[in-house]
């Protein structure tokens, strides 16, 4: 069994949190919740069509060791998601629903999620005020 957290930014916000909370995505909420159980059971064990590493997509920066998607192609739907792999956990940075093939923007915002994170870890312990998802 694997903790999932939720993101807290700087300013207290739950980037997921509040995204499966908006109206826009009650319909895919059964979907997310379901993924969200399957990766507390089966971590990165989880099939790549369920979670599969982010490419930086031509950036200068290799892509980061456990940093994954957490997604249903068919919902359309993504959560950018972090295996703390020192403390065997995953963080959930931040969701968007799917449009195109290849979306910049979403991968730019989740890499600056990712890097905020991670520069916060590398100075101090997960602040207790993240929130353990259920």
């Amino acid at each position: 069994m694997f903790d999932v957290v939720y993101y807290k930014d700087l300013r207290g916000f739950e980037p997921v949190s509040d995204w499966i909370a908006d109206p826009d995505t009650a319909n895919i909420r059964d979907s997310i919740d379901a993924r969200i159980t399957m990766l507390q059971n089966h971590g990165p064990d989880l099939p790549t069509n369920m979670l599969r590493p982010i490419d930086p997509r031509g950036k200068k920066e290799a892509r980061v060791n456990g940093f994954y998607e957490l997604r249903h192609r068919g919902k359309k739907w993504r959560i950018a998601v972090y295996h703390n792999l020192r403390k065997n956990y995953f963080v959930l940075l931040c969701a968007f629903r799917k449009s195109q093939d290849i979306q910049p923007q979403e991968i730019d915002q989740a890499y600056a999620v990712l890097y905020e994170y991670l520069g916060r870890e590398n100075q101090t312990n997960v602040p207790a005020s993240y929130r353990r998802y259920n």
